[in-house]
C-alpha cells in the first residue's frame, strides 16, 4: 500500500521496476512547483505577477523551441525538442493552474506578441535564436525575483523556472556542440 504522499509504508519494497525507470517525469520542475502552489502561498500579488512572468517567457521560449524543431536536420533532434517543449508544456500547465482571478487578469495584460518570421528558419539560425530567447527568459524572471527574500515562494518558483531553462539552454548547446563536431 502507499501512502497519499506517494511513498510506502514501512517495511515496504521502494525499489522499482524496469519500465518505471525508464520514463522520468517530463519536467522535475512541474512537480517542485505543483507542491509549492499547494502550499497556497503563491496567492499575494508577488506570486501571482511572477507566475504571470514565467508564463509569458515560457511561451517565448515555447515558439523559439517549435522553429528548431520545425527546422531539425535530423528525427532523433526532432523528437528531442519535442520533449523539451513537452517539459515546457507540463511546466506551463502547472503554472497555469496556479493562477488565481488577479493573475488571470495580468496574463491578459501581456504584450503583443513581436511579428516572427515568415517561412522555415534554418536550423542554425533558430537555435541561436532559441538560446537568446533562453538567457533573455533568464534574466527577466531573475529580475521580477531578485527582491524576494531566500525561502520566499515567489523566489523558489523563480528559481524552478530558470533551472528549467538552464536545462534547455545546455540541451541546446549540446545539440550544437553535436552538430558542429559531426
Amino acid at each position: 500500500m502507499t501512502l497519499p504522499d506517494g511513498l510506502p509504508e514501512a517495511g515496504q519494497s521502494t525499489t522499482r521496476t524496469p519500465e518505471a525507470t525508464l520514463d522520468p517525469p517530463a519536467c522535475p520542475e512541474a512537480d517542485r512547483a505543483r507542491l509549492l502552489a499547494e502550499e497556497g502561498r503563491l496567492g499575494d500579488a508577488t506570486g501571482q505577477s511572477v507566475i504571470v512572468t514565467i508564463l509569458q517567457v515560457l511561451a517565448r521560449i515555447r515558439r523559439s523551441e517549435q522553429t528548431v524543431a520545425a527546422s531539425a536536420m535530423s528525427l532523433a533532434q526532432r523528437e528531442k525538442l519535442t520533449g523539451m517543449i513537452a517539459g515546457l508544456d507540463a511546466f506551463s500547465a502547472t503554472l497555469e493552474k496556479a493562477l488565481q482571478d488577479p493573475g488571470r487578469k495580468m496574463l491578459a495584460l501581456k504584450p503583443r506578441a513581436r511579428a516572427e518570421p515568415a517561412g522555415e528558419s534554418l536550423w542554425w539560425f533558430a537555435l541561436a535564436e532559441a538560446l537568446q530567447a533562453i538567457e533573455a527568459g533568464v534574466k527577466q524572471i531573475a529580475a521580477v525575483v531578485a527582491g524576494r527574500p531566500r525561502g520566499h515562494p515567489a523566489r523558489l518558483l523563480g528559481s524552478l523556472a530558470m533551472r528549467l531553462l538552464r536545462r534547455h539552454e545546455h540541451a541546446l548547446l549540446a545539440e550544437a556542440a553535436h552538430w558542429m563536431s559531426s
